[in-house]
């Protein structure tokens, strides 16, 4: 996972899902509640980098950098973007 780009913080924000973290492919989105319990994202800071992104898996742990994740959750299709959706569950591999 990574952060994008830009990012609009609410009480959910979008992360990247991509297959490796220099992917050149286009990213599934990830919607992820804010804070700090299992499957969520902690807010970033306003000039963030990718250094910043705190993800905590699906035992409450936090991601480490790189880590490889399996997502499960409802799939929402369109040719254009596609994106996860609640519920999401992240688990280590």
């Amino acid at each position: 996972m990574r952060l994008p780009a830009a990012a609009m913080v609410n009480d959910t924000m979008l992360l990247d899902l991509v297959e490796t973290p220099d992917s050149k492919e286009k990213p599934v989105s990830v919607s992820l509640y804010v804070g700090t319990g299992a499957n969520q994202v902690e807010k970033p800071p306003k000039n963030y980098t990718d250094k910043d992104l705190k993800v905590h898996a699906n035992d409450g742990s936090l991601l480490e950098p790189g880590q490889k994740v399996r997502v499960s959750a409802k799939l929402i299709y369109n040719p254009s973007a596609s994106i996860l959706f609640k519920p999401v569950d992240i688990q280590k591999i």
